[in-house]
């Protein structure tokens, strides 16, 4: 009986000791299985943080890498243009703007339309004679080209003025048709209202304008230059041709009239 009962004590002491330990090594456990996944999800943020940094890294440097090619690109001239044109920075158009060449092909532009105003029906023959005797003209054509086209440029690109400076070199192509070969680039607006065709051609690695297409304006000046010269020849009986004339700039305006005059009958 002695024996049974140590033996029952034993067992006793065995189980209450075994439930005493059991609780602090589970806590234990639980603790470093606690920090260790602690510690996993620190790398795994660590490292997420990392790529994350080296992707912003990345796409800004890209990002900057990309801007600095457009600044060599005509979207980024025309930028400066629309900058310049609103703020009345004639300087600075004259420095973006090749105002000569311009002028030069503005020129047809306007005898086009004219021809289309004032020579409809007329035999092919005849109008070439007319262009020939039209030459003295041609500097007051281009004065009035010169004159217009900072009023012309301001007017056409009203809808860009609004749109950052950043927004318009990069997103361009929302705003605009550009078709750019070699060293030659035409810029279309898609306006139907404000209608702008701009020819930029490169030269030692800078983009100039260097044609400006206009339909309304070549129309307005072949209409207000065909006005004066109806005037013109309206003064000629009153033998004031040759006086208003040189106030309009056209020398020798009363031989140019009777020149045209032979022609016409």
């Amino acid at each position: 009986m002695i024996d049974f009962a140590e033996d029952q004590m034993s067992r006793f002491e065995v189980e209450l000791n075994d439930e005493q330990e059991t609780p602090v090594f589970s806590a234990v456990e639980d603790a470093s299985k606690s920090a260790s996944r602690r510690r996993i999800i620190l790398r795994v943020v660590s490292v997420l943080s990392l790529l994350v940094i080296v992707v912003a890294v990345g796409a800004a440097i890209a990002g900057v890498f990309y801007y600095r090619s457009l600044v060599d690109s005509p979207q980024y001239v025309l930028a400066q243009i629309v900058n310049a044109a609103h703020n009345s920075n004639d300087e600075k158009i004259a420095e973006l703007v090749d105002t000569d060449a311009v002028v030069e092909d503005f020129v047809p532009q306007v005898t086009d339309k004219a021809i289309e105003m004032y020579g409809r029906g007329l035999p092919k023959e005849t109008i070439a004679k007319a262009k020939i005797v039209a030459t003295p003209i041609l500097p007051v054509v281009k004065q009035r080209a010169r004159a217009e086209l900072p009023g012309l440029l301001r007017d056409r690109t009203e809808s860009l003025k609004n749109v950052p400076f950043w927004g318009l070199v990069v997103g361009a192509d929302q705003y605009l048709q550009i078709e750019t070969e070699g060293d030659r680039s035409v810029i279309k607006s898609q306006s139907e209202e404000r209608p702008l065709e701009l020819v930029l051609a490169r030269s030692e690695g800078q983009w100039r304008v260097v044609a400006v297409r206009d339909e309304e304006l070549a129309r307005n000046v072949a209409g207000r230059i065909g006005q004066e010269l109806i005037f013109l020849a309206k003064k000629a009986g009153e033998g004031k041709v040759d006086d208003v004339g040189r106030r309009l700039g056209i020398d020798g305006i009363g031989d140019l009239l009777k020149k045209a005059e032979e022609i016409f009958r």
